[in-house]
This record gives structure tokens, sequence and C-alpha cells, in this order.
């Protein structure tokens, strides 16, 4: 673990800390099934009746008509990012039972629905990019939530400093969602100095269907820049960069002091990066191996070390 990792830990604030799921049988089985009916229903028909001899070069630079799919909580529904004859990505929700029946949740006529999640079986948020911009992003993601259905449909963080509109500035990004059945996220806020270096990372919850947070910083160490909560959506770690070190603390409760459990260089130290709390509540590190690869790791619950045997480990790859 080096100081790239770290900055591509920062360039990845807005779902650094995503949770490993338990995937069912069952919703592999209708996930794959609603993939590729969804397909079928977005490909033009003359695709489908003949096979073409070669890829045109065009093809690998047309957004795909159907990005990311993901399941609703429940399996029912499927959320993705469907652009079609050179239009926007817009937000479209499939019933798995019934795939003929989509709707359109959300989408605009200057931005392209980028990343999206779901909050709970009725409730997603998402925000967005640019890729007609040539940059692939704009000023700020920003952050919307919608029901299933389209409605109830909110903006929670500005996507620009001048906007105003959210009921949080531009510099707050989606962190995480949470799994207990809530329409609360996560949402982090970043501090930046005047030349553009990340500072500080605030973190709170935010309720999607009225935009009131609560701040879950006070009391943590300064110049935090990741932070990884429990299953129950409490702060349970914070690393710190700082001066040429980085630092990891531990709060075994709410009400329990932050605890410093890694002290390393930047530069040249070993050291491990908070990635997730594991259903038993025994934190995941990513570290790097022998190979000098990461790879997820089970830790030591008293000490937060990692284990030496890893639980990911890709040969040859991050």
């Amino acid at each position: 673990m080096g100081p790239s990792d770290v900055s591509e830990k920062r360039r990845h604030l807005r779902g650094p800390t995503k949770p490993l799921v338990e995937i069912r049988h069952a919703c592999a089985r209708a996930l794959c099934a609603a993939l590729a009916c969804a397909f079928l229903m977005l490909a033009p028909a003359q695709l489908l009746a003949r096979q073409p001899a070669a890829v045109p070069v065009a093809d690998f630079f047309r957004p795909p008509q159907l990005a990311r799919p993901k399941l609703s909580p429940d399996g029912r529904y499927l959320a993705g990012a469907v652009a079609t004859g050179g239009s926007r990505a817009q937000l479209v929700v499939f019933d798995v039972k019934d795939l003929k029946n989509a709707k359109v949740v959300a989408g605009f006529s200057d931005a392209d629905v980028d990343d999206y999640q779901w909050v709970n079986d009725e409730r997603l948020v998402f925000d967005v990019t640019d890729r007609r911009s040539g940059t692939s992003r704009v000023l700020a993601p920003g952050l919307w939530a919608v029901n299933r259905d389209g409605s109830d449909y909110r903006q929670l963080i500005d996507a620009h400093w001048r906007s105003g509109k959210g009921s949080l500035g531009w510099n707050w990004r989606l962190h995480s969602v949470l799994s207990d059945g809530s329409a609360d996220v996560m949402v982090a806020g970043l501090t930046i100095n005047s030349v553009g270096d990340l500072v500080d990372v605030q973190l709170a919850r935010l309720d999607t269907t009225t935009g009131r947070n609560r701040n879950l910083s006070l009391g943590t160490p300064d110049h935090v820049f990741d932070w990884v909560v429990d299953r129950d959506g409490r702060p349970a770690f914070v690393t710190t960069v700082h001066e040429g070190r980085v630092r990891s603390y531990d709060r075994r409760s709410p009400e329990a002091p932050w605890q410093k459990w890694q002290d390393e260089d930047l530069l040249g130290g070993k050291f491990a990066l908070p990635w997730s709390v594991g259903y038993d509540g025994n934190l995941m590190v990513l570290a790097r191996g022998d190979d000098g690869l990461l790879a997820l790791h089970a830790t030591d619950p008293q000490t937060h070390q990692p284990l030496p045997e890893s639980m990911i480990h890709i040969k040859g790859y991050d």
C-alpha cells in the first residue's frame, strides 16, 4: 500500500466503502434473465437477425444502451442507465416479472445519469456526469433521489457551486447506502484548500425524503480522508493523511473515543487501507502482499492487522 493507493481512494470518495454482499442464487438468476430480456428489448431487430462480420470501431466509443443494471434489494425491480439513439442516459426501472413494464424515473437534457444505488426497495439515489463535454465529469456529480415509480423526486446535493438547489453544497458526495430499510444514505463532505488539495472529509447521514442531515464528524481526528461505517451506519474506522503519515483509528462504540491502531509513513510504510466491516463486525482491509499486489484481507479483531491468508487475491492484478 503506497501513496498511489491513497490518491486512488481520494478519487473514489463517492463510493469507497461499499460493503461486500452475499449474492443469493435466486437474485443471480433473476439478474441474468433481466439483462438478457432488457437487451432484447433495447437492441434493434436487424442486429438480432444477423451477426456482423466485424464490430465497427465507433461501437467501442458509443455509450452502452443499458449500463450497470442493479437489482433492488428484494430482487423485484431492475434499475439501469439507458441511452438510446444518441440520447442522454436516463434512469429507468424495469419490473423483473414484466420487463415490458419499464419506466423512465429521472433524466436531464444537459447531463447523463451516471452512478445510482438502491436505498431500499422503493427508493433510489443517483448522480450525473456529462459525457459530451470531453471531460466525462461536470463540475460536481450532485445527488438526487426518486422513488422507483418516479414520485417524490428531490435534489439532495448541488451539482454546481452556484446552484443552491440541494440540501448540501457541491463539495458533498454519496459515500454509501445502508441496508437497514431506511431512506437514509451516508454522504461525505470534502474540504478543499485554495490550491485544490483535499484537506479533510466529513461524514453525515442524509434522509433522502426530507433532505435533512445529521453530522457524524464530531470528535473525530483532523485530516480524515476516508470513513468506514458498520452495518448499522455508525462510523467505525477513519483514516487520516497528514504530514507524510497515514494513521488509522477505530471506535468500539458510539460513546467511545477514537483509538489509533496504525501509524505508517505514506511513502515507504506498509499500511493497510480499511475497506469495509463484515457481517461478523470485523474489519476487512486492502493490503499489498509479497507480490506487491493489493488483496482483500480479514483482520485480527483486536489489532486490526491483516491476517496472512487473503480473502480475495487475483494473480497479476490489484
